[in-house]
């Protein structure tokens, strides 16, 4: 179910601007500060690509029985649960197939459950800055050569 059935398309685009516009406030603050301090940044950028039809759905559950209160497991096995799907191209239509893996597409909790699946990016010196499935790891330091040795 798309997000938009329970918000108005105008308010869907702003929650998601204001998300997006935090993590580029985040950054750029981090990288300022460091400039303040006469530090240099260096950044890496990831979009992890088709990172939410990927998700494991046993994996994400059990993640979350650790993690959270039984109904909130439950209630997202109910979600994830007898998922189907079929491709129309033209006026031909394939059968039906089981989804085993991967989240809702379009949907506002999808992105929660993902950064709950992605949680565990191992600890690194750099500052992580992430939304949904865009990663930025930055790093500062006094020299160039450092930051080349860090990431």
């Amino acid at each position: 179910m798309h997000s938009s059935a329970f918000l108005p398309q105008s308010k869907v685009y702003s929650v998601q601007t204001r998300l997006v516009s935090g993590k580029v406030a985040a950054l750029t603050t981090f990288i300022e500060n460091g400039f303040q301090q006469n530090l240099k940044t260096g950044a890496v950028f990831l979009d992890l690509t088709a990172a939410y039809d990927t998700v494991w759905h046993t994996g994400l559950l059990y993640k979350l029985s650790k993690t959270m209160p039984y109904w909130f497991t439950r209630l997202v096995g109910l979600l994830l649960r007898d998922r189907r799907f079929r491709v129309h191209m033209g006026n031909d239509t394939s059968a039906w197939r089981s989804q085993r893996n991967g989240l809702p597409q379009g949907s506002v909790l999808a992105q929660v459950l993902f950064n709950l699946y992605s949680n565990h990016l191992p600890v690194t010196r750099g500052r992580k800055f992430i939304y949904a499935d865009d990663i930025c790891l930055a790093i500062q330091g006094q020299y160039f050569s450092e930051l080349e040795c860090s990431f």
